[in-house]
């Protein structure tokens, strides 16, 4: 009950902590990439910790121990499976055309 909307949470900052939010920039002489972690697949990353998030809709259907929500959460979870799949292989052409799964190099790529 208590923990689902901190697992959602985690999710949600872990895999923001992959995403380049401005472009590197030079200060007093030293180039700074404002990342938290730079990973060689962080597309990967992403896509993987925020399918986690799936956990927490289903622990929150079961924690009120109601056959409606559990129902419901279970309607959630397919949804979720099914656009990740979907947009997993959306994906598939981003890194098939970029060569890499960096969201550097992506970010790169685009400018």
């Amino acid at each position: 009950f208590a923990i689902a909307p901190l697992i959602a949470a985690i999710c949600a900052f872990v895999s923001l902590a992959a995403i380049p939010m401005l472009p590197e920039f030079t200060l007093f002489g030293r180039t700074i990439q404002p990342l938290i972690a730079d990973i060689n697949v962080a597309l990967l990353f992403v896509i993987g910790t925020s399918g986690l998030c799936f956990y927490a809709i289903f622990l929150g259907g079961l924690a009120s121990n109601n056959k409606w929500s559990i129902i419901g959460a279970a309607r959630g979870l397919v949804a979720i499976i099914s656009y990740e799949s979907v947009g997993a292989l959306a994906l598939i052409a981003i890194v098939m055309l970029v060569g890499s799964f960096s969201l550097i190099d992506i970010n790169n790529y685009q400018s």
